[in-house]
């Protein structure tokens, strides 16, 4: 985030005026909990390098700069506090502009989801996915899911993206045949590449599983190749993205390495991941359950629209059993799905989030109607409302705070989405993917608990009070931005949020 590059370049600074020991590196951390037994502050900084009586003359220079010096920063220091005993030095946000900071860039999140999809991203470069063939209901399941989340995180971050899947089943044993002969690799004997002494040239035995040997030319690796190769046209700065189980992991790397022997001229990289399982029946089985039992519940509580909401709550259902899972670790779905209550969310999964949304949604049209009916004269609708007209000194409660940094954390984690999973710019051979979409569903969640505990504390919709009427502007705007970031969230995933459940 920003802070983190404002702070490092203070102490950098700083430390060669002071002529210290150079601060190469600070780590800029997340405070869980307001005045927890650690810290004191929303942020710590943990500072490596000096020795301690070097940090004798740094800390106090520190304490004394950072709020003067982040009264031009986008987040600005009211205290810095340091105690001998702890590592840490610890950083007190100013709330109100910090307030501001933060629905600005929600703000900017939402609109430049809302321009992608009225305009998709045309950066010149190109992502091409592709799935392992041959893989089980359950593993094509996930693999799907998975590209999806990362189409999204592609698109949020600008780069085109495409799903491929070549047929290869028609392709001809002796189609290409030519290509392989010249090459030094390829074994006349047996009709075949050898992929050992390929990676040993080209010095790639450290990126790949040992038991890469000889492919047969009738071999579904190799044909899966020629489809690739003959189907899908990328140039130099394109990559192309083998997505496969660990179980199909070994056959998808002999792909790769097949299509770098053909002299594919695109970059390639490997989202592997653990797979999943579901007992006796089949994935379209296991959805129709579950659309069964949540219908069922929407049925009981009258909800209007039951087929339409309950085929969101259940994709979204579905997306979360997926996706929240480790990417390495195995999906193990039970072959008779508990019932799926949209009321009591005993999982705390996606329906939870759903229903947040949900809730969300009922106090903005509350409010609104209330705003037509003159309740809370002189206010402004939920529409209306901008950070330009906050003031946010009304947003003066812990809860608040809390619910703040819980929306801080995941509006970096969004905006960070690129740097973590994206191995476009990676100069390293045939990288590794991690989409990280279990952190995103981690962190969606605690976000909605976040909102329930400050729902169950701190009233919204007060009695009309002249004296009141500010606050409620105030917490009814960072609703609606709390509102559009789990809305962001939920885009990432492929989903749709719900108005009512």
């Amino acid at each position: 985030m920003e802070l983190q590059g404002k702070l490092q370049s203070y102490v950098t600074r700083t430390s060669e005026e002071l002529g210290i020991t150079p601060i190469r590196a600070i780590r800029l951390i997340y405070s869980a909990k307001r005045l927890s037994d650690r810290t004191k502050g929303d942020f710590s900084v943990f500072i490596t390098g000096p020795r301690s009586d070097e940090l004798q003359a740094f800390i106090p220079r520190m304490i004394a700069d950072l709020p003067r010096l982040s009264e031009s920063w986008p987040l600005q220091i009211s205290v810095v506090e340091y105690r001998a005993e702890s590592p840490y030095v610890d950083l007190i946000l100013e709330r109100p502009s910090a307030f501001h900071y933060l629905c600005r860039r929600v703000a900017r999140i939402h609109l430049r989801i809302e321009k992608l999809l009225k305009d998709p991203p045309a950066s010149g470069k190109r992502l091409v996915f592709v799935r392992s063939p041959r893989e089980n209901d359950f593993d094509g399941k996930r693999s799907l899911l998975l590209v999806n989340y990362m189409r999204r995180v592609c698109q949020f971050n600008g780069i085109e993206t495409t799903f491929e899947e070549p047929e290869w089943s028609d392709v001809s044993c002796d189609s290409g045949q030519e290509e392989f002969e010249t090459n030094s690799c390829y074994e006349q004997s047996c009709e075949g590449v050898d992929l050992a002494k390929f990676v040993k040239i080209r010095g790639l035995s450290e990126k790949f599983h040992p038991s890469v040997g000889l492919v047969l030319k009738n071999s579904p690796a190799f044909k899966f190749a020629q489809a690739i190769r003959r189907r899908i046209h990328l140039g130099p700065g394109d990559l192309l993205c083998h997505v496969a189980p660990h179980s199909k992991s070994s056959n998808q790397q002999k792909v790769g390495l097949l299509l770098m022997v053909l002299g594919f001229e695109a970059k390639q990289s490997f989202l592997f991941h653990g797979g999943a399982q579901g007992g006796n029946s089949s994935i379209e089985s296991h959805e129709h359950r579950i659309g069964s039992q949540i219908s069922h519940q929407l049925r009981q509580k009258r909800i209007h629209g039951t087929e339409a909401v309950g085929e969101v709550l259940k994709d979204t259902k579905i997306a979360f059993d997926f996706l929240s899972v480790k990417q390495a670790s195995r999906v193990k779905l039970p072959d008779n799905p508990p019932d799926s209550d949209p009321g009591s969310f005993g999982d705390r999964g996606g329906l939870f989030v759903q229903y947040t949304c949900s809730r969300l949604t009922g106090i903005l049209k509350k409010y609104d109607r209330l705003i037509s009916q003159r309740v809370y004269p002189g206010c402004l609708s939920s529409d209306e409302l901008c950070a330009e007209n906050m003031d946010t000194t009304h947003l003066s409660s812990d809860q608040e705070w809390s619910l703040w940094r819980s929306m801080l954390r995941f509006v970096d984690l969004l905006e960070s989405s690129s740097n973590t999973s994206l191995p476009l710019y990676d100069l390293d051979p045939f990288p590794r993917i991690d989409a990280g979409a279990h952190t995103a569903c981690e962190s969606l969640l605690f976000l909605c608990k976040e909102f329930s505990a400050f729902y169950s504390r701190v009233r919204i919709l007060v009695e009309s009070q002249a004296h009141v009427l500010r606050t409620v502007e105030c917490r009814i705007y960072f609703v609606g931005m709390l509102l559009k970031l789990i809305k962001a969230g939920l885009w990432l995933m492929g989903l749709e949020a719900v108005e009512y459940m």
